[in-house]
């Protein structure tokens, strides 16, 4: 039996949007996985002074925007089959 396609692979890669401040952890690894698969959100990180607010495909993404949803990998359609998330920070409020 010949296999008649080949599963695509494709990638998530985290970009933490710190603007150079220090986070916890530094970076993630990229996740890779085939169209459909399960895949699982990373642990929040850190940032002192913000909020995580979760993954976002725009860097720039707001209160209208919605969350990345960790359930299976989506497609992409760039050429390199990466998709790119924006850690979402919010400044936390002084007391």
């Amino acid at each position: 039996i010949y296999q008649l396609f080949k599963t695509k692979t494709y990638k998530i890669h985290f970009d933490l949007n710190a603007g150079g401040a220090t986070t916890n952890p530094a970076s993630y690894n990229d996740i890779s996985a085939e169209y459909g698969a399960m895949i699982y959100s990373p642990q929040a990180p850190t940032r002192t002074g913000y909020t995580f607010k979760g993954w976002y495909r725009e860097s720039d993404a707001g209160d209208n925007d919605t969350a990345f949803s960790f359930t299976t990998m989506p497609p992409t359609k760039n050429a390199n089959a990466t998709t790119t998330l924006y850690a979402r920070w919010v400044v936390e409020e002084e007391e």
